[in-house]
């Protein structure tokens, strides 16, 4: 499909207002346009000019100030949930967020880049024997191995499986000698 723009006009300068300190030159059928045109406020009928994002300088404070009390109350809803519940974050995902094991499983999948089991490229460090928090453990090198997501995800799910088998046999063995010890009593979930 033929354009009907001219070499002339497509090649013409233009001068367009910008949001930023000056005025951005561009030309027409090259896409060097680096910074944003001028656009309105996002905030319902506001008329001025956005400065700050998609904010004018009034509603951009309001903005930041709706950000703020929306954290704040969402953090002290998470500590409410905490004191409730007990909740204390398992040691081992302290361990997976710390730096030194993003840059060690990485290290490792730069040496190791191909899955164990199926061949595939690697994307996931892998604890042959779980740790369960055990620091030594987590950082022995001997006990990695690379894995692809698919098969890691596998691996995980059997142990988990089985973590939670050995769970529930424990819990039917306590409520049979509570049962035999006649208190009958019943744990509603």
């Amino acid at each position: 499909m033929k354009s009907n723009v001219t070499r002339e006009q497509r090649n013409r300068t233009c001068t367009i207002p910008m949001s930023g300190p000056g005025d951005v030159t561009f030309i027409y059928g090259h896409n060097q346009m680096t910074v944003a045109p001028k656009h309105c406020c996002a905030h319902r009928g506001c008329v001025e000019w956005a400065t700050h994002g998609s904010y004018c300088e009034k509603h951009f404070k309001e903005f930041l100030k709706k950000k703020e009390e929306y954290k704040k109350q969402n953090f002290l809803k998470w500590q409410e949930f905490k004191k409730k519940t007990g909740y204390v974050r398992p040691k081992e995902q302290l361990l997976y967020n710390c730096r030194r094991w993003k840059i060690t499983s990485q290290l490792y999948l730069v040496n190791h880049p191909v899955c164990v089991i199926c061949g595939k490229p690697a994307t996931d460090v892998d604890h042959i024997v779980p740790h369960k928090g055990d620091e030594k453990l987590f950082w022995d090198e001997t006990n990695y191995q690379s894995l692809c997501r698919e098969c890691h995800n596998k691996k995980t799910y059997e142990e988990n499986a089985e973590a939670m088998k050995q769970k529930r046999a424990a819990f039917r063995e306590k409520k049979k000698l509570e049962a035999h010890a006649g208190m009958n009593v019943y744990y509603i979930k």
